[in-house]
Formats: C-alpha cells, structure tokens, sequence
C-alpha cells in the first residue's frame, strides 16, 4: 500500500532538454551576419556578444569551444601571412576574426547539443532527409574509418624491424583494406536498418519547446540583424 501511495517527483520544467532548433537557427544565422559584414566594428560587436555567451558556459566546454575554433583561424592566419606582409595586417586579422567567430559559433552549437537531437532539429527545418541521412553517416563513418587507418599504420609501423626503407610501399595495402572495410560497414550498416524498419525519413520532434534563453538568443539575433542594416559604416 505504501509502495502503491507513493507519488514520484515531478520532473523540473528547466531539467527537460531544450530543442536545439532556435539554438541551430541562431548559429547559422550569426555565422551569415559575420560572413556578409563588411564593417570592423560590426565584427568586434558580434565577437563581443560571443564572449558574452560564451562566459555563461562551463570551463571545459569554453575549452573544447576554443579548441575546435582556433585551428580553423590559424590556418588561415597562415595563408593570409603573405596578404599581411604585403598589404599590412588589417584586412587578414578581419578575415581571420571572421572565420574564429563562425567557427566558434559552431564548435559551441557541436559541444552543446547531441547530434541525435541536432538531425532533428535540421530535419524540423525542412532539410531533405536524403541530406540529413548523407550527414549522418558521413560523420560517424569517417570518425571510424579514421580509427581503423591509424590501427592499420600503427600495426605497419610494428611490423618493420629497424630502417626499412620500402615502407611506402605497404599504404597501398592499406589503402586497399581500408577500402574493403569501407565496404564491409556499408553492407552492415544497410542490413541493420533494413531489419530496424528505415524508411529513408526523419522525423522530427512534435513539438517546438522554447527557454527563456532561446528567447534571448533570437532576440539578441534579431538586434544584430537590424545593426547590420542600419551600421552606418557599412560601404
């Protein structure tokens, strides 16, 4: 009786996961506001506004953030370095702030939100599910044919005693395996959601649940937007 008197807690309304549209649709629409920019000041606001919500985020994922958008601007950084030497650094450093900031935007989104819930949300936007589907397992496979490639050359390096100086001749076994076991995980993976019952469709979350900070992100967005339109140092 007492087992059956017994009411379980209530689950708190902020605990349930939030819907990843509005915080997808504001990356993306962030990442084409720094894209059309033509004004540096505009760019250090919006940059601004990223540190901004990027401080109300935990330590490790500020890291993960800034590890994921930091190889992407010192890339470029290094292509523009001639551009720099030749015509002086203010144009390269805008670009390279640019590709930090959109990249960041992404890398936060990626860090935020699992990509389980991410397909649906691109699919609550009216992406083709023939895209999502291409997306989703081109990235889950090339993590692990990755894994596979570095076991493949770690078991080559093993195997050669001492300076063999024909050990460039075995990537073509490798690439060769590599390219059978591609095959192998492809013939797996469709027998897998044939007995599963995939239709070739996602679909996505019935409804659209919004927090008080998707709220403030559109809002935030939508300020930006008009700041673009009326910058009045916009060429």
């Amino acid at each position: 009786m007492l087992a059956l008197g017994r009411r379980r807690p209530l689950r708190a309304r902020h605990d349930r996961p939030s819907d990843p549209t509005c915080k997808l649709v504001c990356a993306l629409g962030f990442v084409l506001l720094v894209s059309v920019a033509r004004s540096p000041s505009f760019v250090a606001v919006a940059g601004a506004a990223f540190l901004v919500v990027l401080a109300f985020q935990p330590a490790g994922r500020i890291a993960r953030t800034l590890s994921g958008a930091a190889p992407a601007a010192g890339f470029t950084a290094i292509i523009l370095l001639p551009y720099a030497l030749s015509a002086g650094p203010a144009r390269p450093a805008f670009l390279v702030l640019k590709v930090l900031l959109s990249t960041g935007a992404v890398a936060l989104v990626a860090s935020t939100t699992e990509w389980a819930s991410l397909s649906g949300a691109v699919r609550r936007l009216r992406v083709p599910a023939l895209f999502v589907m291409i997306l989703d397992v081109t990235l889950r496979f090339v993590a692990l044919l990755g894994e596979v490639a570095l076991e493949m050359l770690q078991a080559v390096r093993l195997r050669s005693v001492g300076h063999n100086r024909h050990k460039s001749a075995s990537l073509g076994g490798v690439a060769g395996s590599l390219y059978l076991r591609s095959r192998e995980l492809a013939e797996e993976l469709h027998a897998a959601m044939v007995c599963r019952g995939f239709t070739g469709d996602y679909h996505s979350p019935g409804r659209l649940a919004l927090r008080r900070h998707d709220a403030i992100l559109g809002a935030g967005l939508a300020v930006m937007t008009v700041a673009l339109l009326v910058w009045p140092s916009v060429p």
